[in-house]
């Protein structure tokens, strides 16, 4: 798991769940999040929730857009809801590319399916993979939360370019009424721009790095 601190309220909102196989005495990647059981994906969001009940007001989950293709993965994780209570869900929809072409209205439609019971919607690592402006536009509506990374292709946060790219996502989320939430922050200096450019929602090594749920 990994914070979501608000930096200026100087307050932890959340933890998003990786979830990560076991390669010998290491934990690493899956090579495809697709083919996690689902028991696995609900076991990992009970446990992660016990732990965090009380403590912050949102855990956050990763699911790919193969995923959104299992219902019997949704119709879980939608029954795991009222479990969970009382965190708030959100479901992070993630950059990674499809194994296959799929409809743009069939993940609209699994959008809707959350939104309809009450779990929020998160567009992760924006501007890259699926989720550049085109491939999201039409979810954007739908969306709680607007994540961009700085990790993804290494991005210098000092270059102007860079900034400016992410002051528009802002700007896209700020009209929207939504989070956005700026991912990869590493150093103090980071911090630093962060503060002035005004991103209140922030998650990276700086804050707290990723940690075990049984550890």
């Amino acid at each position: 798991m990994q914070q979501l601190v608000d930096k200026f309220q100087h307050s932890l909102v959340g933890y998003e769940l990786l979830m990560r196989r076991r390669d010998g005495d290491q934990w690493v990647l899956p090579v495809d999040f697709a083919t996690i059981p689902v028991e696995d994906v609900v076991n990992a969001l009970l446990e992660a929730s016990e732990l965090l009940k009380g403590k912050v007001p949102i855990i956050a989950l990763n699911l790919n857009r193969d995923q959104l293709l299992n219902i019997d993965l949704l119709n879980a994780i939608v029954d795991c809801k009222d479990k969970i209570v009382p965190l708030k869900l959100v479901i992070e929809i993630t950059e990674e590319e499809s194994s296959q072409k799929i409809d743009d209205e069939l993940i609209l439609d699994r959008v809707k399916f959350f939104w309809n019971n009450d779990i929020q919607i998160a567009l992760d690592d924006v501007s890259n993979g699926e989720n550049h402006f085109d491939g999201i536009v039409n979810l954007i509506p739908f969306a709680s939360e607007i994540k961009f990374a700085l990790q993804n292709d290494h991005l210098d946060f000092s270059a102007p370019e860079v900034q400016r790219l992410i002051s528009n996502w802002q700007d896209i989320a700020n009209q929207h009424h939504i989070r956005f939430v700026l991912e990869g922050i590493e150093t103090s200096t980071d911090d630093v721009t962060a503060d002035r450019l005004g991103i209140a929602y922030r998650q990276g090594y700086y804050y707290g790095k990723p940690y075990l749920v049984d550890s």
